[in-house]
């Protein structure tokens, strides 16, 4: 082959291959820009990420300096704690209602500000809150530095992380020391208005246990008698026997009235057949109502709902009204001195109770103030009685009120929800 056609050839050959590197060149730059974009893209994301990741962070900051603000203007006592009662975090409210420095509480277990006596009880709470992860209401004693005891009521309960995991606790606390101890005055003074109105009632009450006592001693010893003969009269010792038991029970249930108006313990609220209720009362205050000339009459509705009390407590409120009733008729002839004792369904799906006596009425300007504390009519009245009434009404979720009849005396009245939970009417 000649010079000239291997020249010849080789243009042949370039002319051949020349049009494959196109193709070459625009897929590399294709790949390129890929590239670049894939790149690009993914750096955007990233500043993306970044700046959101700042606002977020910018976000939570802004949002804890808030819930900071807000936790340290708080009145109410705020903290943070670990399962060991070891605190975290703690408020100003804290550190001034229990009289300590953050320095000194920040790292310390909650419970050593606690009386030993009220460790068990809040460990167990604790564990609780650990186990159940629910919110739990709580109160009990907080020692202060200078020896003093408080009464703290606390909502605790847990902080959850993005994981669903517990990180801590919090616990928001409210001082109600002085709410205890107006609660221990009242039960106080309730116990004390009861032992008064017994004191009132001793020498009556004595001389009817006194009647059934004498009366099952002489028919002991006719039935001895009875007995004694050569053929007893089976009849009439089973009427003497039957005696006695009658005597005995009616000695029995005026011991056992005495015992629960004496009792001090804590409300139980329950169930209450308020009818039932204010006939054991009334029949209590018969033995007063005898020894004054005072005749009780009753109008019980005989449908009236169950409500929802402490049996005790309402007790002391009718016995109440009944006496103050008895106090307001010295002045009038024994012919006239009448009390009626009622109940009633008032509005409201509330049961109403009320003592009506034929007295000399309140006076107009000071039945205002005739619940009020150490207010009375009465010469040697403490004025707590009907003071302690309002307060047992409060209890209830009731109210007390009092106002003159259109005739002669005047009407106390004791208002009280009816139970909800499951009724049948009184009998």
């Amino acid at each position: 082959m000649t010079l000239a056609d291997r020249k010849l050839g080789g243009r042949a050959l370039a002319r051949w291959r020349a049009p494959e590197r196109p193709g070459i060149f625009a897929a590399l730059i294709t790949a390129i820009i890929v590239a670049v974009f894939a790149q690009s893209s993914l750096i955007a994301s990233l500043l993306i990420n970044r700046a959101y990741r700042k606002r977020s962070e910018r976000a939570l900051l802004a949002s804890e300096e808030r819930y900071q603000t807000v936790v340290e203007n708080q009145t109410d006592m705020v903290c943070r704690f670990l399962a060991d009662t070891t605190l975290t975090f703690v408020n100003e409210a804290y550190c001034r209602l229990l009289g300590r420095t953050r320095e000194e509480i920040i790292g310390k277990r909650f419970l050593d500000l606690i009386p030993p006596e009220w460790h068990g009880q809040v460990q167990q709470t604790v564990s609780f809150l650990v186990s159940k992860c629910e919110v739990i209401d709580e109160e009990h004693e907080v020692l202060l530095p200078d020896g003093s005891v408080v009464w703290h009521n606390w909502k605790n309960y847990p902080i959850i992380n993005q994981a669903g995991e517990i990180k801590e606790y919090q616990g928001i606390g409210q001082d109600i020391t002085a709410q205890k101890r107006t609660e221990e005055l009242t039960r106080n003074l309730i116990q004390s208005s009861r032992l008064t109105l017994l004191g009132e009632l001793a020498a009556s009450i004595g001389h009817e246990i006194n009647q059934p006592l004498g009366a099952i001693l002489t028919n002991a010893d006719t039935a001895e008698l009875l007995l004694e003969r050569d053929f007893p009269p089976l009849d009439e010792i089973r009427r003497v026997v039957a005696d006695i038991r009658k005597d005995d029970l009616r000695a029995s249930e005026i011991i056992r009235q005495i015992r629960a108006l004496l009792s001090k313990r804590e409300a139980n609220l329950a169930s209450v057949d308020l009818n039932e209720m204010a006939g054991d009362v009334v029949q209590l205050a018969e033995i007063e109502a005898r020894r004054r000339g005072v005749s009780i009459e009753v109008d019980f509705d005989s449908k009236l709902p169950l409500v929802c009390g402490e049996r005790v407590q309402l007790q002391q409120v009718l016995l109440n009204f009944i006496l103050n009733g008895m106090d307001a008729m010295e002045g009038i002839p024994q012919d006239q001195r009448r009390i009626v004792v009622r109940t009633n369904l008032a509005e409201n799906s509330q049961a109403q109770l009320s003592v009506s006596d034929a007295g000399c009425g309140i006076p107009k300007e000071r039945l205002p103030h005739i619940f009020d504390s150490f207010f009375t009519t009465k010469k040697e009245g403490m004025g707590v009685g009907l003071a302690i009434t309002r307060s047992v009404a409060e209890a209830h979720r009731g109210r007390v009120s009092a106002e003159n009849n259109l005739g002669p005396g005047a009407t106390f009245c004791f208002t009280i929800p009816i139970d909800v939970r499951g009724n049948t009417r009184a009998g």
